[in-house]
């Protein structure tokens, strides 16, 4: 599978910056963003403020990304548990 990346550019703050993602995280991002009432600037500010001193923005926008997405995945898979634990109990 070939990808390629689609670059866009996004502000953090006054700075003007370019970003250059797959277009799957690019759309995983714009659903993350109206998931949580924000705008990708938003998140590329966060990420840029809480990101250490090693490696580049887009690997850290990257791993925030994905990290967010596990993060949904466990939540949700917690409710499905307490789900399937309160049906066997009123059965």
């Amino acid at each position: 599978m070939e990808t390629s990346l689609v670059t866009r550019n996004i502000r953090i703050g006054a700075r003007r910056t370019s970003v250059r993602l797959e277009p799957e995280l690019w759309t995983a991002l714009e659903e993350l963003a109206e998931r949580e009432s924000l705008t990708i600037n938003q998140i590329c500010a966060r990420v840029q403020s809480i990101r250490g001193p090693n490696g580049g923005f887009t690997s850290a926008m990257r791993v925030f990304i994905i990290t967010y997405y596990k993060i949904q995945l466990s939540r949700a898979e917690r409710e499905c548990q307490r789900f399937s634990t309160s049906q066997a109990l009123s059965a």
